[in-house]
């Protein structure tokens, strides 16, 4: 999937990324937040940094996971004007400066998936960091948990576990999937 990913042309995931960032400033779940997660896209992911500049403009509070420790990650806020850091874990990661401010509750987090299965639930890269924020994350009943993909990272069925936590929708430049 990652093989399939990385084909993808630029002017493709420029056009896709426009898409699906109209698509999830359109949607009653962004409308509606006012503190957002969202993660600073590497390789050949959807571009994140258009989605995060647009959140911004329209006045939402953009958090970022930043790195605590092997197993342990939190969110923390970043402006317009935040300088962002190379990970200590993961240096092609960029986190926000151990001094911002850490989320206590955001109404939507987009995360990152190398492959999605309609019914919810994602492949990442295997860390298990998202698995563990969700479990540990208290509100996450009211948290909206959104993958930004292309359609060619969308199947019908991926293997679950027990700490697998399934997202709420996943939104690809042609549509918009529910997952509830």
């Amino acid at each position: 999937m990652l093989e399939k990913r990385d084909s993808t042309s630029e002017d493709y995931l420029k056009i896709a990324t426009r898409q699906i960032t109209n698509m999830i400033l359109a949607s009653k779940e962004f409308t509606n937040a006012t503190s957002i997660g969202a993660y600073y896209s590497i390789g050949s992911e959807i571009p994140t940094q258009m989605i995060i500049a647009e959140m911004m403009k329209c006045g939402k509070d953009v958090y970022l996971p930043r790195i605590k420790s092997d197993t342990k990650m939190e969110f923390a806020l970043v402006l317009p004007t935040s300088k962002l850091r190379s990970s200590k874990f993961f240096t092609k990661i960029m986190e926000p400066e151990p001094q911002a401010h850490v989320a206590n509750h955001m109404d939507i987090i987009l995360v990152p998936a190398i492959v999605a299965s309609y019914n919810g639930y994602r492949l990442g890269y295997g860390h298990g960091y998202y698995d563990r924020y969700f479990s540990e994350y208290d509100k996450i009943k009211d948290t909206t948990i959104i993958a930004p993909l292309l359609e060619k990272q969308i199947v019908k069925k991926l293997p679950i576990d027990k700490y697998d936590i399934k997202m709420n929708m996943i939104i690809t430049e042609k549509r918009i999937i529910s997952c509830n």
